[in-house]
């Protein structure tokens, strides 16, 4: 068995074990059944029992996870809830940690009236935003039967109007827990960062040589941007030692410039159309998505306005931008575009998936209704949508370079010449215009092959083909790099050499003879043999210099000395 064979085989079974120990792993922290995240080693229900006070009201023995406050709290208003601690809690559960969730609210903890956690209020009387998240609030063995009070202040217009499940969790298996309830959105969120910064990293270096690869750089950066949200969105980024503070501050960053890279990406879309009322739109649009972002973090800055207040009307904004994509696709897909039709899927999906988060959160912060036990659709959305954009980009790749393939196909059909395969009259005629029109010093060549008309006609054209088809060879071989050989028509050729400085043309010349000499010992059938002669554009002065006729004066003296050559070539037979 060969080295490459073994290679390949050995490959193979590190690529199957690499996945095989991936699936191991992921089964291992993750696949546990439902009675496992229910079991009393995890956590225990603390929903009932609790009592709610509230702008003088008393409601007592309610479960906190089905209560709705009679509207949601604005800035500065307070709620507090109290329940007593189990009596037999240590002996049920091990280092016990009550878990609970604040939405823009500063909280405070006490047992039998002793402060025991605190969190928001040095963030609030700085005027900064506060943020949501979880927090943990360790029981000792001696609050068993106590009373446990929960004071929360609300640090925004519209804070929440409803209360998370609370449960006290086992200290030990709290944050695998939370790894195990919400695996889908976790590995979800880390998976489509890890995508994007991998995306992200290979197209810079990519874009170095071709610039087509900025668009996936997009889809890599709206990836990152979307991973980053739902991992901050969904809590989990705060077990990674971050705080509630930076976390929620990350979560609307990633939020409101996802949109930024997100058009970019869809800007050929928006060529592709050919609309100037779509190109007016976009252009519009992603100029108010800039100065919303600069604006909206300025004002979180400054202390101002903070990020939470502007979220519904980034809101309207991001709506706008998802209908403008959607149309965008409709008017591509109708004309054929099969990655328009891929995105368009993509996005509905996710348009959907974001709805139903968008609604569970409108539910739990406007109506009181909780079922965050429901969670994960953003990410599956968003994981589904960035893997439309990137196969639509593989489509778009696919559909360039076959454009790109008929393009060069055709390319060199129109300026090559069918039989030697180098450049024709029609090439080297534009060309020499090029090079008259920019000022350009520039040689030329012209070569006429000698007895091509008698072998013609004594051995056939086909023979003859053979001789024109090994002289553009010789000449390929000579001034390969040095000029452009093309090939005029039946026995005439030319060399055009662009730029004069340190060229010798005789010095080339005697090398073409040369290899000539070198390929008439090899040849029986015919001899290699022409003439040639040169001039350059230096040789023209007055009016016509630099006007499209000096091209053809400076071709017509190399050719007036290639005729004169080959006369005196004629006469010393």
């Amino acid at each position: 068995m060969d080295k490459n064979r073994l290679k390949y085989y050995f490959r193979v079974l590190l690529s199957i074990t690499v996945i095989f120990v991936i699936a191991a792993l992921i089964s291992k922290v993750y696949l546990h059944s439902d009675h496992d995240l229910e079991s009393d080693r995890w956590k225990i229900d603390y929903n009932q029992g609790w009592s709610v006070y509230y702008e003088g009201k008393e409601y007592n023995d309610v479960d906190i996870s089905k209560f709705k406050l009679p509207r949601a709290l604005n800035k500065g208003e307070y709620v507090t809830i109290t329940n007593r601690l189990p009596h037999n809690l240590s002996a049920v559960i091990d280092e016990p940690v009550i878990r609970l969730y604040t939405h823009n609210a500063v909280v405070q903890v006490s047992i039998n009236g002793r402060t025991r956690y605190s969190y928001g209020q040095e963030l609030y009387e700085a005027n900064k935003m506060v943020g949501s998240g979880r927090h943990s609030v360790n029981i000792e063995p001696s609050d068993n039967g106590k009373i446990v009070a929960v004071t929360f202040m609300a640090t925004e217009s519209s804070s929440f109007s409803a209360f998370d499940d609370m449960y006290i969790f086992n200290g030990n298996y709290m944050y695998q827990y939370e790894l195990v309830s919400g695996k889908i959105p976790f590995t979800v969120s880390v998976f489509i960062i890890m995508l994007g910064s991998c995306v992200m990293i290979i197209t810079i270096i990519a874009s170095i040589r071709e610039l087509k690869f900025l668009e996936l750089f997009f889809a890599g950066c709206s990836s990152t941007l979307i991973g980053v949200w739902s991992l901050c969105y969904y809590g989990y980024v705060c077990m990674f030692d971050v705080s509630i503070y930076m976390s929620s501050i990350y979560e609307y960053i990633a939020l409101y410039f996802f949109a930024v890279p997100m058009f970019l990406y869809f800007k050929n879309y928006m060529e592709n159309t050919g609309s100037r009322r779509m190109k007016r739109f976009y252009y519009g649009i992603l100029i108010i998505q800039l100065l919303a972002d600069v604006v909206v973090c300025g004002l979180q800055i400054s202390g101002r306005v903070h990020f939470p207040t502007t979220l519904p009307y980034m809101h309207v904004l991001i709506a706008v931008e998802i209908i403008y994509v959607l149309a965008l696709l409709i008017k591509n897909a109708k004309k054929g575009d099969t990655s328009s039709k891929a995105i368009l899927t993509g996005t509905i999906i996710m348009v959907l998936c974001i709805f139903t988060e968008y609604i569970i959160y409108a539910l739990m912060k406007y109506l009181g209704i909780n079922i965050t036990r429901f969670k994960g659709f953003a990410a599956v959305g968003a994981l589904i949508y960035i893997f439309t954009l990137i196969m639509a980009f593989a489509m778009q790749i696919a559909q360039r370079t076959k454009i790109e393939t008929e393009k060069a196909v055709l390319y060199r059909m129109a300026y090559t010449d069918e039989l030697t395969q180098i450049y024709n009259r029609r090439f080297c005629e534009q060309f020499l215009k090029s090079l008259t029109s920019k000022h350009m010093d520039y040689g030329i060549i012209n070569l006429d092959l000698n007895g091509l008309k008698g072998i013609n006609d004594t051995q056939g054209h086909q023979t003859g083909d053979s001789l024109i088809e090994g002289f553009a060879k010789l000449l390929k071989e000579t001034f390969d790099g040095v000029g452009i050989v093309g090939r005029m028509g039946g026995d005439e050729f030319t060399v055009i050499v662009e730029g004069l400085a340190g060229f010798d043309y005789r010095r080339y010349i005697e090398e073409l003879f040369e290899k000539m000499a070198d390929a008439n010992k090899k040849e029986g059938r015919f001899i290699y043999s022409t003439s040639y002669g040169y001039a350059q554009s230096t040789e023209i002065t007055g009016e016509k210099k630099g006007t499209d006729k000096e091209s053809a004066m400076v071709y017509g003296l190399a050719d007036q000395r290639m005729y004169e050559y080959k006369r005196t070539f004629k006469s010393n037979q």
